[in-house]
C-alpha cells in the first residue's frame, strides 16, 4: 500500500509539471485526470494513517532526506502524533454522526418487510397499516372496501404488490398512490367504487396489470337518479341535481324522460329533453349524469376511472357504462331516460396487453306507451409512448343508448 501512495504520487506530480505546458484542450483531460488521482491518493492517505502505525505513517508522509538532524525529526514526529490523535478523534466523530444519519434517515424511514398480508374485510389501506403488519405483497382474498388517505410505500424499502384475487372485489375508497414505483397492483378480481365517489377509480403506480380475469367496473356508479331531474357532475365532479349532462324529467303521467348526456348529447324522451355535452376529450376525469325520472327511475351516470402508470399491462375489461331508464309498468304509461356512458382516462408510458377492452355505453332508453330517451356515450382516452398492445376499434365502445319507440337515442 506504502508503494502504491510512493508511486502514485510520483505520477500526480509528473502530470503536474506537464499541465502547465500542454494547450486549453488537454488542459481540461489532465485537470479530469489529476482531479481523479487526487480523489485516490487521500483515499490511500486514509489507509495510511488509520491502518500503519504513527512512526510508518510518518516516515512515509515526511521521509527524512540527507543532512536533516534528529533532533527536528523528533520534534516533527511529535507533532505528527498529536495531528494523528486529532485525525483520529475527528474521523471517528464523522463516521458515528454519519452512521446516525444513516440509521434514522434511510433504515429507519424505510424499513424492509417481508410479510405477506391479506385482506378480507373494510380497511384503511395506509403507511400505519403498512408498517404495524410488517406487510410486503398485501392480497385481498375477500370483498372489503379499502380507504386510501394517504400515498403508501409497499413493503418499505423493497419493491411489491397489491393484489385483488380473482373472485373478489374491492372498492376503492380515495385515490391509490403507490408511490415506490417499484410497487405493483394486479388485479385479478373486480376493481370497483361507491355511487358517485368524487374521487372514482383513481390509480397511480408503477406498474398496474389488470388479469384476464380482472376488471375495473364502475357501471351505473355515476351520479345517481333524482325524483324528476336527473343528476350531473360539477367542477369538483360532485352530483348535483341539474348539473351538467342531467336529464329532464317531471313526476306526471303519459311522459318520457331525457337521457343523460356526455360525450354526445342525451337522447330525447318522448317528452323532455336530453342531457348536454360537457368534460374534456382528452382527459376525461368527470362521472357520467343520469337520465330523468319520471316517476320511473332514470338510469344511473357511468363511474369514474383514472390511471397513471409506468407501465400497465391490460389484458381483462375496463367498463364505466350508463344504467337503462325504468317504466313504472302500470296506466300511467311512462318510463325514464337511461344514464350517460362515463370515464375512463389512461396514462402509460408503456402500454401491454392483446385482450384487454375498454367500455363507456350509455343506457338505454325505458321502454312504455312514453318512451325514454337513450343515455349518451361517455369518454375514453388513452395516451401512452411505448406500446405492444394490439389496438382494434372493437376494443372501445362509447355508443349511446337505445331510445325505444318515438324517444332518441343518445
Amino acid at each position: 500500500m506504502l508503494l502504491i501512495s510512493e508511486q502514485l504520487s510520483g505520477v500526480i506530480s509528473k502530470l503536474e509539471q506537464r499541465f502547465k505546458k500542454v494547450s486549453l484542450f488537454y488542459k481540461i483531460f489532465l485537470g479530469l485526470l489529476l482531479l481523479g488521482l487526487l480523489i485516490i491518493q487521500g483515499i490511500l492517505h486514509v489507509i495510511v494513517l488509520f491502518f500503519y502505525s504513527s512512526t510508518t505513517s510518518f516516515q512515509h508522509f515526511y521521509p527524512v532526506k540527507p543532512g536533516q538532524c534528529y533532533t527536528a525529526s523528533f520534534i516533527a514526529h511529535s507533532n505528527w502524533l498529536y495531528k494523528v490523535r486529532l485525525a483520529s478523534t475527528s474521523a471517528l466523530v464523522v463516521v458515528c454522526l454519519t452512521t446516525t444519519v444513516i440509521n434514522l434517515f434511510i433504515f429507519s424511514a424505510h424499513p424492509v418487510y417481508a410479510a405477506t398480508c391479506s385482506i378480507a374485510s373494510g380497511t384503511t389501506l395506509n403507511q400505519a397499516y403498512i408498517n404495524a403488519g410488517s406487510c410486503g405483497d398485501i392480497n385481498v382474498t375477500g370483498n372489503a372496501v379499502l380507504t386510501f388517505t394517504e400515498p403508501i410505500d409497499l413493503g418499505g424499502a423493497g419493491d411489491f404488490t397489491l393484489t385483488v384475487n380473482e373472485g373478489v372485489t374491492a372498492t376503492f375508497s380515495g385515490a391509490l398512490t403507490l408511490a415506490d414505483a417499484g410497487d405493483a397492483l394486479v388485479i385479478n378480481g373486480i376493481v370497483t367504487h361507491a355511487n358517485a365517489a368524487v374521487a372514482g377509480v383513481t390509480i397511480t403506480a408503477g406498474t398496474v396489470t389488470i388479469g384476464s380475469t380482472g376488471k375495473i367496473d364502475v357501471e351505473k356508479k355515476g351520479c345517481q337518479a333524482g325524483g324528476a331531474n336527473g343528476y350531473g357532475p360539477n367542477g369538483s365532479n360532485v352530483c348535483t341535481l341539474a348539473t351538467a349532462g342531467y336529464g329532464s324529467g317531471a313526476n306526471t303521467t303519459n311522459v318520457g324522460g331525457g337521457g343523460g348526456g356526455y360525450g354526445g348529447n342525451g337522447g330525447k324522451g318522448d317528452t323532455y329533453a336530453g342531457g348536454v355535452i360537457y368534460g374534456s376529450v382528452t382527459a376525461p376525469t368527470l362521472l357520467g349524469s343520469s337520465g330523468g325520472s319520471v316517476g320511473a327511475v332514470g338510469g344511473s351516470g357511468g363511474g369514474m376511472v383514472v390511471i397513471d402508470a409506468d407501465v400497465m399491462n391490460h389484458n381483462g375489461l375496463i367498463i364505466a357504462d350508463g344504467g337503462n331508464g325504468s317504466n313504472d309498468g302500470g296506466a300511467n304509461q311512462r318510463a325514464a331516460g337511461g344514464g350517460s356512458g362515463g370515464a375512463i382516462f389512461i396514462t402509460a408510458d408503456t402500454l401491454n396487453g392483446t385482450t384487454g377492452t375498454f367500455s363507456a355505453k350509455g343506457g338505454t332508453g325505458g321502454d312504455n306507451t312514453k318512451d325514454g330517451g337513450g343515455g349518451s356515450g361517455g369518454r375514453v382516452a388513452v395516451h401512452y409512448t411505448n406500446s405492444s398492445y394490439s389496438f382494434d376499434a372493437s376494443d372501445f365502445t362509447m355508443t349511446g343508448g337505445v331510445g325505444p319507440g318515438n324517444a332518441i337515442d343518445g
